[in-house]
């Protein structure tokens, strides 16, 4: 077997591996708590997830007032074989100007299938989880002393 029929054979191999271990792998998480508006009305939502070839992490940016998402940056990853499969001239841009809710309408990058398909899920599990915060109702406020509990009682 040549040299060239070697490198083929370990691609096709290495791609179907991670192809299994994306199957594999527990969804994108999200934290629990979810960010305030800045001054100019943006919030930052980190996520989590992992790709087919490890974890990605990232930060999502959302004009709340025009309910668009302003930037998506990865700025953890090893997808890719130069490591830049979810770069922002790749895919971040894609993301740019799109309705803050899922489902998201962004074309995968050409050869990082599985990761870009990891990258959007992700996105879009944070942006839903980041909306059902949002639109839950502030749970009251509990009494601070015995006393005010049987007060309130009354």
């Amino acid at each position: 077997m040549g040299l060239i029929d070697r490198q083929k054979a370990l691609s096709a191999a290495l791609v179907a591996a991670a192809a299994v271990a994306a199957i594999a792998l527990p969804p994108a998480r999200a934290p629990a708590s979810d960010a305030r508006p800045d001054a100019a009305g943006r919030v930052t939502l980190p996520f989590e997830a992992r790709g087919a070839q490890g974890p990605i992490a990232g930060v999502i940016v959302v004009d709340v007032a025009a309910d668009r998402l302003v930037d998506v940056h990865v700025t953890r990853t090893d997808e890719g074989v130069d490591r830049r499969a979810l770069a922002a001239d790749r895919l971040g841009a894609r993301f740019r100007g799109l309705p803050a809710a899922p489902p998201l309408a962004v074309d995968a990058v050409t050869g990082a299938t599985i990761s870009s398909a990891r990258l959007i899920e992700a996105v879009e599990q944070r942006l839903a989880g980041w909306r059902a915060a949002r639109a839950a109702p502030s749970s009251p406020s509990s009494p601070s002393s015995p006393g005010e509990e049987a007060r309130d009682a009354r």
